[in-house]
């Protein structure tokens, strides 16, 4: 595992090379590497095989985003953090965790989701297993949920941001999203706030690959207000593509057939995916801490501005 100082110098590395003078984080604090590698390290290591919907392996993934959630100070956002359902394949849980708000805004939401099951393993021969890791799909979009979840709890909490009228956060951990987006569908349906106060959506799937500096932002479209907000937490460091041409199939997709601004972070299909070879060393990590940085900026600047009309 790199050091915090030697992750600070590929960082600045990466700005030279970009173009820019200097990395400035958009929050008070950057994202922390160590714990986004800690966070791939586990939900993508074979001893959770997989983390397939309804295992023992997918509760023990959940167990550790509630633990994360806890020990950040939320507050739980169903239940004891679990938001349990059952569907053909067995039974899952959603993990649910609450920044709440303040003042005038504090009744309006913002929803900052990811999955965190896969596709499980495979008996290969009667000797043999393929695991199938899902380093960016999409223990990337967790490792990235958990650490914004962190920052923007300190942020609000006892940063800069403290005091500030804002609306509350939820922050979502999807389950049994490869079945067919049970997880946040059951969401959709049996939400626990009120659904017409979610002021945005933000969906962090398979955020681990960078390539190019592209980030792909799908569903900004639909709603104007999107893009300037993009921009502005871009600062230029990343290709921003806004591809609507068809609505990735991941857990926004609810949010915005039911009316909500939804958006998925995404740095694209590779040949790994779906496959047993999608592992941590194939993650850009430095590049998941510029989609963080942009992801913290966008969720920080909507959780404030008043002016928000989407």
């Amino acid at each position: 595992m790199r050091s915090g100082r030697e992750w600070a110098a590929l960082l600045l590395g990466v700005a030279l090379l970009s173009g820019c003078d200097s990395v400035e984080p958009v929050v008070t604090d950057p994202l922390d590497a160590e714990a986004l590698e800690r966070h791939l390290e586990f939900l993508a290591d074979d001893s959770l095989y997989g983390r397939g919907a309804a295992s023992i392996y997918e509760r023990r993934a959940a167990e550790y985003v509630r633990d994360e959630f806890a020990s950040y100070g939320l507050d739980p956002g169903a239940g004891d953090y679990f938001q349990e359902f059952s569907f053909g394949g067995g039974q899952s849980q959603n993990v649910v965790g609450v920044l709440p708000g303040a003042g005038s805004l504090g009744s309006q939401w913002v929803i900052v989701g990811a999955h965190y099951d896969h596709l499980g393993w495979n008996q290969v021969t009667p000797d043999s297993i393929e695991i199938f890791n899902g380093a960016d799909d999409n223990a990337s979009g967790t490792a990235m949920l958990l650490e914004l979840a962190r920052l923007l709890s300190h942020y609000f909490t006892d940063g800069e941001g403290a005091g500030r009228d804002r609306r509350s956060i939820m922050f979502h951990a999807y389950g049994a999203e490869e079945e067919g987006l049970v997880g946040s569908i059951y969401f959709c349906n049996n939400p626990t706030l009120t659904f017409d106060n979610i002021a945005a959506m933000v969906d962090l799937d398979m955020v681990g690959r960078l390539r190019g500096d592209v980030l792909i932002v799908n569903g900004a479209a639909a709603v104007p207000a999107w893009e300037p907000v993009l921009r502005a937490a871009n600062s230029g460091s990343l290709e921003l593509a806004f591809r609507d041409d068809r609505l990735y199939g991941s857990d926004h997709v609810c949010f915005h057939q039911s009316g909500r601004p939804a958006i998925m972070l995404f740095t694209g299909l590779h040949g790994e995916y779906h496959t047993a070879a999608d592992d941590v060393w194939l993650i850009n990590m430095a590049g998941m801490l510029r989609i963080g940085g942009l992801a913290a900026g966008v969720v920080q600047q909507v959780a404030t501005d008043p002016d928000w009309t989407p």
